[in-house]
């Protein structure tokens, strides 16, 4: 891996997560909210896809949502 690449690996109580209006939190949820991310840190990218799954919709996590990332400084 090069320095400024990140490995996410997620669960599918994320990319499976309800969104407001209908449809899925996928794929294009977890680069939607990575793409702004202004320190590319393993933590800071965990931290800001959970928020995100987090405010995507209003009620509580039907699955388990977890994510975990690994990247090379």
């Amino acid at each position: 891996m090069d320095p400024e690449e990140r490995l996410i690996l997620v669960t599918d109580g994320i990319t499976e997560r309800k969104i407001e209006g209908g449809g899925r939190f996928g794929i294009e949820g977890i680069r939607g909210a990575i793409a702004e991310l202004e320190a590319p840190t393993a933590a800071a990218t965990a931290m800001t896809i959970l928020q995100a799954v987090t405010d995507c919709w209003r009620e509580p996590l039907e699955d388990d949502g977890t994510v975990v990332v690994l990247c090379v400084e």
